[in-house]
């Protein structure tokens, strides 16, 4: 600290401390409106499990396998899908011998 004068560090240091400071007020700030967000969203959740409860049973227990979009899917290509070969035998190996 022989080539640092007290002025130097004093500015140093007051920037560090600005610095700190902003984030804590920075997480601070978020971590509020992350609780408001919450509400928002558990009200939202709320309300689609009560559009949910009023469909009919037999909606409700209609399996994703049944619905009629899944029945539309038409299949690509081949399948199983079989890679080409990847990669080298042995990766250990120089690329150079």
């Amino acid at each position: 600290m022989k080539g640092m004068s007290k002025k130097k560090i004093i500015i140093y240091v007051s920037l560090f401390a600005v610095i700190i400071a902003a984030n804590i007020y920075y997480y601070i700030s978020t971590t509020n409106s992350g609780e408001k967000q919450d509400t928002t969203s558990s009200v939202a959740l709320e309300l689609a499990v009560s559009q949910m409860s009023d469909q009919g049973e037999a909606q409700k227990r209609q399996s994703v396998l049944e619905h009629d979009l899944f029945r539309e899917l038409e299949k690509l290509g081949e399948w199983p899908v079989v890679p080409n070969q990847v990669g080298r035998a042995n990766p250990f190996l120089p690329f150079f011998e």
